[in-house]
């Protein structure tokens, strides 16, 4: 099997945010274009992590007053399973960041993804929390952010 070219592996990163990255609100043209290239970016920089990993990530919105946290839920799977789905939520704040700082935010949010992370405060508790945010912290040093 050929390998693919990095150029073929950008465009995958883009058509990616293109269909992965929703706004909600009055967001600028170039600040829609600019999440978007930060985010494949980030996925393209960590392609070999996150590789069947993303098949979970439903979809990044980014809207007025939002914090950034992810969201999930589980959805059943034929027989036993369950899966979870994630969802992004992305600040307009995010238009005061460099784009690093954004990369970074989007590295940290994927990497709960690709750990399999999903916490319910009130079932799981704030021990919970602060170990998994101390695993996202190496994921992310680990893969250079």
């Amino acid at each position: 099997m050929l390998e693919r070219t990095v150029e073929e592996k950008i465009k995958d990163c883009q058509q990616f945010a293109d269909l992965t990255i929703w706004f909600q609100g009055n967001f600028r043209e170039d600040f829609k274009a600019r999440i978007k290239k930060l985010f494949a970016e980030t996925i393209f920089r960590l392609d070999k992590v996150l590789g069947r990993s993303l098949a979970n990530l439903e979809s990044i919105i980014c809207m007025d007053g939002a914090s950034c946290r992810r969201v999930c839920w589980p959805e059943p799977l034929p027989g036993e399973d369950w899966e979870y789905k994630y969802q992004i939520l992305l600040s307009g704040l995010v238009l005061n960041r460099s784009d690093e700082e954004v990369r970074q935010t989007f590295c940290h949010e994927l990497g709960h993804i690709v750990l399999g992370h999903c916490v319910e405060l009130e079932k799981e508790g704030r021990s919970v929390l602060e170990k998994q945010e101390a695993e996202v912290r190496d994921f992310c040093k680990g893969m250079g952010f």
